[in-house]
């Protein structure tokens, strides 16, 4: 079965809509970089790690909430 996934080179608007779950690690990420700490993504190659990155940046989830 092909992977529902794509890769994310870029951030598009549709690409963003389609990013869903991990709202938890969003808060987090957002929360860290608003108090001026560094954050640190380890993983696997292809898990999401930058388009994570680019949902946090694009998405306005980079305020406290």
């Amino acid at each position: 079965m092909p992977s529902p996934y794509f890769i994310a080179v870029d951030p598009s608007p549709f690409k963003l809509r389609m990013f869903f779950g991990r709202r938890q690690e969003i808060r987090a990420i957002s929360n860290y970089l608003l108090n001026g700490d560094s954050v640190l993504l380890i993983g696997e190659r292809r898990m999401g790690k930058t388009f994570l990155l680019y949902h946090v940046m694009f998405s306005g989830t980079n305020r406290a909430e």
